[in-house]
């Protein structure tokens, strides 16, 4: 999945195949799936804490109109500073990096610690 994929599963219910929003989800709701499902959400949660962070801070949340067009434009601002930031450390090309590589970024860099202020 890519970082995109992540923000877009993470934001929206796919009520066609009726799967809920990933942020939906509780460790209770994968458990079932296998300890590594426990620990794939809480990665994921992590990233999107640090994108609703950079969002919010520019003013793109889409926090009343969760549709695929208002992510869309959000992702279009918090892309290319959260790339800046986190993916210089990648061969791969930005559009396409996975969501797994952007956490082992981040987590490289930091961004996840309490005391960083990013």
């Amino acid at each position: 999945m890519t970082s995109f994929q992540l923000v877009v599963n993470w934001l929206l219910t796919d009520m066609e195949n009726n799967v809920p929003a990933l942020r939906l989800l509780k460790p209770v709701d994968v458990k079932h799936l296998g300890k590594t499902a426990v620990v794939k959400l809480r990665m994921m949660r992590s990233v999107m804490v640090v994108v609703e962070k950079i969002a919010v801070s520019k003013n793109v949340w889409p926090s009343q109109s969760m549709s695929y067009a208002a992510i869309n434009n959000m992702w279009g601002v918090v892309q290319p500073l959260l790339f800046e930031k986190y993916g210089k450390d990648t061969q791969l090309r930005t559009v396409e990096l996975g969501w797994k590589t952007l956490y082992n970024q981040m987590s490289k860099k930091k961004a996840f610690d309490a005391t960083t202020s990013s």
